[in-house]
């Protein structure tokens, strides 16, 4: 059975029960994620150590995975996580979380001025905007980016949103309500777009494979109530797995973008880059993404949008998601319900 579906059969494997001497619970993060991709696929450390092309003792596996990690381990890390059916890149998130101090309580202060920075960063681009945090979750989102989207039919967002339209951007890509792919004409170019997010949303969320938020959105991409979501993203993740095995993401992403066409209702065609910078915080990395006008049709396009914005009045800016992940974790929420609070006033005129 695929990894990603016995996974979802238990939502959180922070509650799992660990009974008997061999049963101590992992004190790391790294410890941690090789016990539940171990346990996931219904193998024991003796498996391990029968699999493994390097020696390893069984106390050396057991002290690796409940009580402390080193640097001298590294050799032993690759082959554990090559044993357990990790991506090459999936082992070098791995080792590099030997350099990550895990944070059981955030800095309050740190964390608003991080928020208010983005805040404002959304607030003064007059192009559609948001942040995203490592779990792809949507912190902040301008008007303009919500007024693009309701462009595409969605007036009623208000009430919508929180039944149908999970902010988890790879969740966008799967969702008939929202339905990306008649966007993309091109089969070809749809398909590597949702291979090239796949591969973004497997290596960044690799860290929290031991956690009950990653499960959350996991059980939710599977196991949607559309039931649609759950299927196209399972082929999806499976083909992913079956190829390019080699495939290998940097460690540091410079300025990036990605094209995207819509196809308005009037059947006029916009073009717009997707331009995203990361930045680093003391909690994870943050994307700035904004969306520029490809051409001078999506320009003018652009240029109505934030008419029609400037019009309806209201607030410019919607702060969506808790950050980071421990307090999503300490929130107790699952991805939709993090919508329920807000009130998006409706945007009718030229709509």
């Amino acid at each position: 059975m695929p990894l990603t579906q016995v996974l979802v059969a238990e939502p959180c494997a922070e509650k799992r029960q660990y009974r008997g001497g061999n049963r101590a619970k992992p004190k790391t993060k790294i410890g941690r994620i090789l016990v539940t991709w171990r346990e996931a696929q219904g193998l024991t450390r003796a498996d391990i150590l029968r699999k493994v092309r390097i020696k390893i003792s069984e106390a050396q596996l057991r002290r690796i995975e409940t009580k402390k990690v080193s640097r001298a381990d590294i050799p032993l890390l690759f082959e554990i996580a090559r044993v357990l059916g990790m991506l090459p890149e999936e082992r070098e998130v791995l080792v590099s979380l030997l350099n990550v101090r895990e944070v059981r309580q955030v800095d309050p202060d740190y964390v608003s001025r991080v928020k208010r920075s983005a805040q404002r960063w959304a607030e003064h681009t007059r192009l559609p905007a948001f942040v995203a945090d490592d779990m792809s979750d949507l912190l902040v989102v301008n008007r303009l980016m919500l007024r693009l989207l309701q462009k595409f039919g969605y007036s009623d967002l208000v009430d919508e949103w929180p039944k149908h339209y999970p902010y988890n951007l790879t969740l966008y890509l799967f969702s008939p309500k929202i339905d990306f792919a008649r966007m993309v004409k091109d089969e070809e170019e749809w398909a590597n777009i949702l291979k090239q997010n796949l591969r973004f949303f497997r290596y960044v969320s690799l860290p929290y494979h031991d956690e009950c938020y990653w499960h959350g959105l996991i059980n939710m991409l599977l196991k949607h109530p559309d039931g649609y979501v759950g299927g196209r993203f399972y082929d999806a993740w499976l083909r992913l797995q079956r190829e390019e095995q080699e495939y290998e993401l940097p460690q540091r992403w410079p300025r990036f973008n990605r094209m995207y066409r819509y196809v308005l209702p009037n059947g006029q065609t916009i073009t717009v880059s997707s331009m995203v910078t990361p930045e680093p915080t003391q909690y994870g990395m943050l994307y700035f993404s904004t969306y520029h006008p490809a051409d001078a049709v999506t320009a003018r396009f652009f240029a109505e949008l934030a008419e029609e914005v400037e019009r309806t009045g209201g607030p410019y800016v919607f702060t969506l998601a808790q950050w980071p992940l421990t307090n999503k974790l300490k929130d107790g929420r699952m991805p939709s319900e993090y919508l329920k609070p807000c009130r998006f006033p409706p945007l009718t005129n030229g709509g």
